[in-house]
């Protein structure tokens, strides 16, 4: 199989499983969702603040409801831990809709706790369907996350504990996305979801690195709300086909 061949088949996975979510009944969480990802990109474009503060907090709860709906049979712990990984998401949108409006990256940490926390359920949701721990993997990412703890405090001439803060959810990042990429090639998930889900996994890690190269950009700078257009583009992107990845591979189960 040629590189373009494996494009395209990731293509083709990706679009059966988005475009079955998305017109999946045509849910009204479904059309809220896409809907406020819409106003916020248009928020990050425009600068009108006002929009964003009403539009992102509805993203991840319209989607998670609109993923909940599709479910078929899932067991009670599936349900919790997928219901729990979108909650914390949704309160990491909340609590970062006034981060960086300084430019200055502690104004993440409180966002990093929450998405970590609904990481860590996501990465316990791999588990249950077995997607066990890599040693050497985990390895790696801690590393990575520690250099970028050291890479900070260097950048800041001191260590505080934002710093660390910023380096654990890197790590747990890592983890997280090395869960949905390691999906793919195994027998007992279907193949659409897991490509899916590998995809969205990496979209979601260029969403974070951008949020990290908007911080220094100045306020109000066409480069910022390029940057800002272009994190909920891919943010947005990764949620949807993560979740629509993951309920497909659930329902496959059952």
């Amino acid at each position: 199989m040629t590189r373009f061949d494996a494009l395209l088949g990731y293509a083709e996975s990706i679009s059966r499983v988005a475009f079955e979510a998305i017109d999946s009944g045509r849910a009204w969480a479904s059309n809220v969702f896409l809907g406020s990802v819409a106003a916020s990109e248009l928020s990050a474009a425009t600068g009108i603040r006002g929009l964003n503060l009403v539009a992102k907090p509805l993203i991840l709860p319209s989607l998670t409801a609109h993923s909940l709906f599709r479910s078929r049979d899932w067991a009670p712990l599936e349900t919790g831990l997928f219901a729990a990984m979108g909650a914390f998401h949704a309160a990491g949108d909340i609590v970062l809709l006034r981060e960086t409006d300084k430019g200055r990256f502690e104004s993440l940490t409180p966002g990093a706790i929450a998405f970590a926390a609904g990481h860590a359920a996501g990465i316990a949701l791999y588990g249950s369907r077995g997607v066990r721990w890599n040693p050497r993997a985990t390895a790696i990412n801690v590393a990575l996350g520690a250099g970028v703890g050291l890479g900070l405090s260097a950048m800041a001439k001191k260590a505080t504990i934002h710093q660390f803060v910023q380096g654990a959810y890197a790590a747990l990042l890592l983890e997280y996305v090395s869960r949905g990429i390691s999906t793919v090639g195994r027998d007992d998930w279907d193949t659409d979801s897991a490509r899916t889900i590998a995809v969205g996994s990496v979209v979601w890690a260029v969403s974070d690195a951008l949020i990290a190269v908007r911080l220094a950009t100045r306020d109000g700078s066409v480069i910022r709300r390029v940057l800002s257009v272009a994190v909920m583009d891919f943010y947005g992107s990764g949620q949807l086909l993560t979740q629509s990845g993951l309920v497909r591979a659930l329902n496959a189960r059952h």
